[in-house]
Parts: structure tokens; sequence; C-alpha cells
């Protein structure tokens, strides 16, 4: 999550807006943005239900996999994922690829 805030910038040049979901309590994760200087939105999901939804779920772990999903705006207002990918934990992200899919 450091590297999202790291590359904010980024994000915001094309218009992007970066949210972070976690099954951790909301109280872990306003600590866990504080300590860490997040800038960006964190969502506690404890109850696991828009971790399945979005099949991100790690069943074994009773936790959410570390993944990326780019939803556009729709004109019609309807959210539809046009991107998804899940990493197990360790392995980051690939800026390169996920700034190409928002671009």
């Amino acid at each position: 999550m450091k590297c999202v805030t790291q590359e904010m910038a980024s994000w915001s040049k094309k218009g992007s807006q970066v949210i972070g979901l976690s099954c951790d309590s909301p109280f872990t994760l306003k600590a866990w943005a504080e300590k860490e200087g997040f800038s960006h939105t964190l969502l506690s999901d404890q109850h696991r239900k828009v971790t399945q939804a979005l099949g991100m779920f790690w069943a074994d772990m009773n936790t959410t996999q570390r993944g990326t999903i780019v939803i556009p705006k729709n004109p019609d207002g309807q959210a539809k994922a046009k991107w998804v990918q899940a990493r197990q934990p360790g392995n980051a992200m690939d800026w390169n690829q996920v700034l190409s899919v928002i671009s």
C-alpha cells in the first residue's frame, strides 16, 4: 500500500481514485494508514462480502488476496470491472500495466 501512496500522482493524472480493501477492522486500517502515511481511502470488509463478490477471497487464510481491480466510470452508472489481477502476498503489481489499462 505504501507504493500506492508514492505513485498517487500517476493515478490522479489519469483521473483515477484508489481505494484499498482489507478484511481488517476500520480501527486497524486507520492506525495503519496513519503510521504508514497512506493518502488513499481504505475500506474495511470484515464480513468478507465485498472480497467474495470481487472473487478476491482467499478461503484458506480467511482473508483477501492481493489484487488490483479497475472499475471505470460508466455513463449508465453501473459499475463493472474492466480488469482484475489477483496476486499472492509478496508479489507486487506492475504499475505500467495498471496505468495502461486506465489510460
